[in-house]
């Protein structure tokens, strides 16, 4: 089995590459219920613990949590992260993932099923070089709200990078790109970059 990286990754090239059909779009679904799935399954585990833990003989049930918690991502609530975050210390770096993911799913359902050309690879690449050198320079394992403003020519692009290693041992950045607020593939952004560019 996959670990949560691999399937958000999976997931993400999936949506930067853009979708040239329903059933594309579908398997990039399908990795970020994976991704959802793996989080779920630790925190039942974190339930499963805490019971046999402090409730080995006495039959005290599991959380409540355990029960109610969610199949899917789109049944993600803000009550989720809530009780999780008061019952699990663990839950500070579970929660901004599971709703990372809930984001990316958001991302990918609204994404148009377009045929795009692909021909700017190696600008993509540029630019993560460029996200890279920032995060280098700021010592930072982790940017929330990065502002690119220079790099992306006055355009309101953001984006949340982290570093992070896959269960190969691959260390690698993921970004999340947002033009005006909304996560938005960077091979858009940079097509309407050009596009501003021609006028």
């Amino acid at each position: 089995m996959k670990d949560v990286n691999t399937y958000i990754q999976m997931a993400t090239e999936k949506f930067e590459a853009g979708f040239t059909s329903a059933a594309g779009q579908k398997r990039a679904l399908e990795d970020v219920n994976h991704a959802f799935d793996w989080c779920t399954s630790v925190i039942k585990q974190w339930c499963l613990k805490v019971r046999q833990e402090n409730y080995p003989t006495t039959g005290e049930d599991v959380h409540p949590i355990y029960w109610d918690m969610p199949g899917y991502p789109h049944q993600w609530r803000v009550k989720h992260s809530e009780t999780l975050r008061e019952i699990y210390p663990e839950a500070d770096t579970m929660v901004p993932l599971i709703e990372q993911i809930v984001e990316l799913r958001r991302a990918i359902r609204d994404a148009e099923v377009v045929k795009l050309e692909r021909k700017a690879s190696d600008r993509e690449e540029s630019v993560v070089k460029s996200i890279r050198e920032i995060m280098e320079m700021r010592k930072a394992q982790y940017a929330r709200g990065l502002k690119l403003f220079d790099l992306f020519k006055g355009l309101p692009v953001t984006a949340n990078v982290h570093q992070v290693v896959n269960q190969h041992g691959t260390q690698f950045l993921r970004a999340f790109y947002y033009m005006e607020g909304r996560m938005t593939p960077l091979s858009i952004i940079l097509a309407v970059m050009d596009a501003k560019a021609e006028k």
